[in-house]
């Protein structure tokens, strides 16, 4: 019959019914090739971290901005954790000498047409601020940081752009950068102001200048041609600043952060990763001069003022006494600001 036929097939085909033994991580040989491999990741990181620190590279912005200062295999194995230009022999960076300097205003050892400027506006705002008091101590003195100020350090500024970085390596910016804080949520009720700076924020980095081409640099005339009013300066040859905002390119607002030392970090590790740059960051903010050191020669607003000093010839002393609080050309800069600049620096 058909199931004699099918009986002897049908037995060849039955498979044993024991039970499969599989490899699990509870057993003793799984558990150490586990723990082996884990210690050997975490020793090869190490290694691989701190010879990038004895070449004397910089160490990329993601290993910056990792939420810690230092590592902990960066502090204890090899021998880590220590500045990047102290484990160069001076002979290999021909800037180790100026990078370690420790006279926050000591002259720059270059000249100005091959130095880049950058500028932590808010620090050297308070700066001046510390001065105002100390020079009237009988009266409290309360300003708002984000309305009438940016335009003044916008104005000193602008003296340095006519003398420096003229010789200087390419960048996706100007020589002189000026770099704001967001305004405090907390420190303000004006939700008008919190939008105004927000839409700074979206829309990245601006080269401002002096000369108001939207309005004032054309007329037209009943011969049917445009007359120019102002001598018609090439935009790439304008002196210019460009202003920046914190949390453009690293993003704080989750965590109630404002200030703009990140944004200044990742900026610098930017501009330095392909070319050895003579780039001086003007700053009174004792942490962020600690970490931008690695990438730039680092300087207190005592050497800006100098600076400004030095080659704004008879406005020198006007454009220092409105960082002082005075209004000097405070109504002429606010007018020649972009649009949504100047409703972010009069949002009240």
């Amino acid at each position: 019959s058909c199931w004699c036929r099918l009986a002897p097939i049908l037995q060849a085909m039955r498979v044993a019914r024991s039970r499969p033994e599989w490899q699990t991580r509870c057993q003793p040989a799984v558990y150490w090739r586990t723990a082996a491999a884990a210690l050997l990741s975490v020793a090869g990181l190490a290694f691989a971290t701190s010879v990038r620190g004895f070449s004397g590279l910089v160490p990329s912005a993601a290993l910056r901005f990792s939420g810690g200062r230092r590592t902990v295999c960066r502090s204890t194995v090899l021998g880590g954790g220590l500045r990047w230009e102290d484990k160069v022999p001076k002979g290999q960076d021909p800037l180790f000498s100026f990078k370690t300097y420790d006279e926050p205003d000591a002259p720059v050892p270059w000249d100005r047409s091959q130095t880049e400027v950058m500028v932590d506006a808010m620090s050297v705002i308070k700066w001046y601020w510390e001065k105002i008091q100390e020079d009237n101590e009988d009266l409290t003195v309360l300003n708002d940081i984000s309305v009438g100020w940016p335009q003044r350090v916008f104005q000193a500024a602008m003296v340095l752009t006519e003398h420096y970085g003229k010789d200087r390596p390419p960048s996706p910016w100007r020589p002189v950068i000026v770099v704001f804080d967001q305004p405090d949520k907390e420190m303000t009720w004006s939700g008008l102001k919190i939008k105004k700076w927000s839409r700074l924020q979206r829309s990245g980095p601006l080269d401002c200048g002096l000369i108001d081409r939207g309005r004032y640099d054309t007329k037209w005339e009943s011969n049917g041609k445009f007359k120019h009013l102002y001598p018609q300066i090439p935009r790439e040859e304008e002196p210019m600043v460009t202003l920046a905002w914190a949390q453009t390119y690293v993003d704080q607002s989750a965590a109630g952060f404002t200030r703009c030392d990140r944004e200044i970090l990742y900026m610098l590790e930017v501009i330095t990763r392909q070319f050895a740059r003579r780039q001086v960051l003007v700053t009174e903010d004792r942490n962020l001069a600690e970490e931008a050191s690695r990438y730039c020669t680092v300087r207190g607003a005592e050497w800006f003022e100098r600076e400004v000093l030095a080659l704004a010839g008879e406005r020198g002393p006007d454009i220092i006494e409105a960082l002082m609080g005075g209004s000097y050309g405070i109504e002429k800069v606010t007018k020649v600001l972009p649009r949504t600049v100047r409703a972010a620096f009069l949002a009240q």
